[in-house]
């Protein structure tokens, strides 16, 4: 089982240093000199600079475990299904010559899964990753037609696990939560070649969590994803010479592995519900993946 897992998050990184190798290896044999795929012979021009918004919209659909006491329950006990949930989420990046920033804004990312009894009682559990992302980008290689680096991304938000069982009347609360993951990654983007003149573009990005730091109760999350589209130009702009906008849509699937523990946290419980904050300490691991579409307008 630990092998599979290894080989499902290596697999990615693989994928992207195809890529980039794909990028490399497309050029003429005299444009393969160190100064070309750095970039240039200038490292940095803070006159250079770019912007991209992207609404994407996404499938994925959840699997995971719940452990505690020494007992290991499947998210499938927890009313978790099969079926996939729509989630929306917003993009923004901008460039200052080789550094990126970027916010991912996912305001609806939260798995809910119920279940009813003959006895009247109802479970609804929730596994909460609404927020938002900033990160930062670092291009170390740079040409027209592809672009490769390492990232930073940390999240602004908790990831939460809640479960309430009993009638509506009487709720009986339970909370569990894991700190702000932080994640260290790599991205690659390459323009590989032209169907009626309009651009194609593949992208892949695979982030895991910072090495050797143990924050207690830190929620550890690995993602991956790669796509591919159509990036067409808009127009080009007389004021600003060269520069050109253009509007891209892109396919692709995404990845994510979540796993932190936690002892159960209170939370506030309105008339009729009661929050339950003893209880040993839980373990929740988590899966969910699926494939996504997203409309890109560029600089």
């Amino acid at each position: 089982m630990k092998l599979t897992n290894l080989m499902q998050k290596a697999l990615p990184a693989c994928l992207i240093l195809a890529v980039v190798f794909s990028a490399l290896t497309a050029y003429p044999s005299e444009a393969r000199a160190l100064s070309s795929w750095w970039g240039g012979s200038s490292w940095w021009d803070w006159s250079d600079f770019r912007g991209s918004a992207a609404y994407r919209i996404s499938l994925p659909s959840i699997s995971g475990t719940f452990e505690v006491s020494g007992e290991t329950d499947d998210f499938s006990k927890f009313g978790f299904g099969d079926d996939p949930d729509l989630f929306n989420s917003v993009n923004l990046e901008f460039y200052i010559d080789r550094l990126g920033f970027r916010v991912e804004v996912e305001e609806d990312h939260r798995f809910t899964g119920r279940l009813e009894s003959l006895a009247g009682e109802s479970r609804i559990s929730e596994l909460d990753l609404r927020g938002i992302r900033l990160g930062l980008d670092l291009d170390v290689i740079r040409t027209p037609f592809a672009r490769a680096g390492i990232d930073f991304t940390g999240y602004l938000h908790e990831i939460k696990f809640t479960d309430r069982r009993g009638e509506s009347s009487a709720w009986t609360w339970t909370h569990y939560s894991g700190k702000e993951p932080l994640q260290l990654g790599v991205h690659a983007r390459i323009f590989p070649g032209r169907i009626r003149d309009v651009p194609i573009t593949i992208q892949g990005r695979f982030r895991f969590p910072v090495p050797f730091l143990d924050r207690p109760t830190e929620a550890k999350i690995t993602d991956w994803e790669i796509s591919a589209g159509l990036r067409p130009a808009i127009w080009e702009t007389s004021l600003l010479g060269h520069s050109t906008f253009s509007f891209g849509i892109e396919g692709g699937y995404r990845m994510s592995y979540l796993m932190f523990s936690s002892t159960p946290l209170p939370i506030h419980a309105d008339e009729g519900q009661q929050p339950n904050i003893d209880g040993a300490e839980a373990n929740v691991t988590a899966r969910w993946g699926g494939a996504f579409i997203q409309a890109v307008v560029s600089y």
